[in-house]
């Protein structure tokens, strides 16, 4: 093989034809692009596939009429919904099915004064720097199931659109006339 120096020149290398350099470059550019969504993925949080440390249902409180906001209290009004506390299962589940093995998980760590480890579902990666704030798009009349989807037909809640997608969140904004200045979202 030649010297690097050899190949630094506008002409194709000697030991890399024109149709193999193509095949190289094709190969190459499918490596970068496979490890490129790869950590896109693993920095997302990926979860699909997660398993919540309590076998919740979204089906059966959004039967139940319960809003949204009434276990994601930060929805409405703060920067993230917030994952529900421990407390506000028990207060209702004292009464309300309390000998079912998912609800005794729910009520033994309420007594023993430990959090429930919730998995968060969409996570906008801190190197996205982005600013995401819940309550200015649900004052903004923005439904949850706009972003997170029919989550309360979903056995398992599982994201719908890649939270970290400026795409999306772009066309969003247009499609509400809201501001598409780089500044509304990464500061």
């Amino acid at each position: 093989m030649p010297p690097l120096a050899a190949c630094s020149g506008a002409s194709t290398p000697e030991f890399l034809g024109g149709s193999e350099l193509r095949v190289y470059l094709l190969l190459l550019g499918a490596v970068v692009a496979a490890l490129g969504w790869s950590c896109a993925r693993a920095a997302a949080g990926d979860a699909e596939g997660q398993v919540q440390p309590i076998a919740f249902s979204h089906q059966a409180h959004a039967a139940a009429e319960l809003d949204c906001a009434r276990c994601h209290r930060g929805a409405e009004k703060g920067a993230e919904a917030g994952l529900v506390a421990v407390r506000t299962c028990a207060s209702c589940h004292r009464r309300i099915i309390p000998d079912h093995p998912e609800v005794q998980k729910v009520l033994t760590a309420f007594e023993e004064g430990k959090s429930i480890e919730w998995k968060k579902i969409n996570h906008l990666p801190a190197k996205s720097m982005v600013h995401f704030h819940h309550g200015v798009h649900t004052q903004a009349g923005v439904a949850c199931s706009e972003c997170h989807g029919d989550v309360a037909s979903m056995t398992v809640a599982e994201p719908v659109l890649e939270v970290a997608d400026m795409g999306w969140c772009i066309d969003c904004h247009r499609s509400r006339e809201a501001s598409v200045d780089c500044l509304a979202c990464h500061y």
